[in-house]
C-alpha cells in the first residue's frame, strides 16, 4: 500500500495536536509526529503520498487553529476552498459572475486560492465555526470536524458573497518548491484579473502562508510584480503576493491575521 489515509491518520491524533500547538509546539514538529504515526501503520508510504498528507494536515490544522484565535470575532472566520472541480470562483462570490460574460459552450477554469479570510460573515459559516470550535466539549467524532473544514466552501455556495467582502486571499504551502511557488503566483493572477474585471481596482490581497521559511523564495515573491497590474494605463503596478507570511506556531499565526487585518479598511 503506497498512499496513506491523511484522514484516519489526522483524525485519531487531532486531539493531541492542538494540544501540542496549545503548549508551544511547532507546526513542523506536529507534522514530523503524524508522519512517524502514519509510516508506523503503513510502513511502505511513499514520499509523495507522505508529502501529499503534509499538506492537508497543515491546511486543516491552521484554518482549525485560526478560527480559534479569532472565535470571539463573528464577523471574521477563515474558510477552505476546494479545487476547480469542485467549484468555481463564480459560485462563491455574488457579483462575480455578472461582470465576467462567458460565450455560450465555454468554460473559465481558474486556479483557486487554498483559504479565503472574509468579514460580514454569513450566519451559515458562524454556526460553523462554533461547530468545529466545539468538537472536544461536545465530544463530535474528529473526522466529521475535518470534514467540516474541508467541506466550508459549501456554505459560501449556499450563501455566496461579495468579491469585496474577502479581506485577504491565501495560498497555503508546506514547501517553496518552484512549482509551489508559480502555483501561488497563478492564482494570485487570476485574483486580481477578476478584480480588475469587475471593480477596475487593484485592492485585493494575496498572501501566501506556510511553516517553511526560504529567504530567497520570500524575497523572489514578494518583489514581484503582478502581470495584471502592469497592463494597466490608469493605476500604478501591485504585487504580484503581498506577503509571504512563515507561520509555525501560535504566536507567528497571530502575527498573521494582525498583518491580514491591517491590509484592511476598518468595517
Amino acid at each position: 500500500m503506497s498512499g496513506v489515509p491523511s484522514k484516519e491518520i489526522l483524525g485519531v491524533n487531532l486531539s493531541n495536536c492542538l494540544r501540542q500547538l496549545e503548549e508551544g509546539e511547532s507546526f513542523t514538529s506536529v507534522l514530523d509526529m503524524l508522519s512517524d504515526r502514519a509510516i508506523q501503520s503503513f510502513p511502505d508510504a511513499t514520499t509523495g503520498s507522505l508529502s501529499n498528507c503534509r499538506g492537508r494536515w497543515f491546511e486543516i490544522l491552521l484554518i482549525y487553529s485560526l478560527n480559534l484565535a479569532i472565535q470571539d470575532m463573528d464577523a471574521r472566520c477563515f474558510v477552505k476552498l476546494g479545487t476547480a472541480s469542485e467549484h468555481t470562483l463564480f459560485q462563491i462570490f455574488n457579483n462575480v459572475g455578472n461582470k465576467i460574460n462567458i460565450p455560450p459552450n465555454y468554460t473559465l477554469n481558474l486556479s483557486m486560492p487554498d483559504m479565503l479570510f472574509i468579514r460580514n460573515v454569513p450566519k451559515v459559516l458562524n454556526e460553523w465555526k462554533k461547530k468545529i470550535l466545539s468538537f472536544e466539549s461536545n465530544s463530535v467524532n474528529s473526522e466529521s470536524v475535518i470534514d467540516d473544514i474541508l467541506g466550508s466552501y459549501k456554505h459560501l455556495m449556499k450563501d455566496p458573497i461579495p468579491f469585496e467582502d474577502c479581506i485577504a486571499f491565501c495560498s497555503i504551502k508546506t514547501s517553496l518548491r518552484p512549482d509551489r511557488k508559480y502555483q501561488a503566483m497563478y492564482e494570485a493572477e487570476c485574483i486580481r484579473a477578476i478584480e480588475k474585471r469587475i471593480s477596475g481596482s487593484n485592492e485585493a490581497k494575496y498572501v501566501m502562508v506556510g511553516p517553511v521559511d526560504a529567504k530567497k523564495t520570500k524575497s523572489i515573491l514578494e518583489t514581484n510584480y503582478s502581470i495584471v497590474s502592469l497592463a494597466d494605463q490608469n493605476s500604478g503596478p501591485a504585487l504580484t503576493i503581498d506577503k509571504v507570511s512563515v507561520v509555525n506556531n501560535l504566536k507567528e499565526l497571530s502575527e498573521f491575521i494582525h498583518f491580514c487585518e491591517g491590509l484592511t479598511v476598518a468595517v
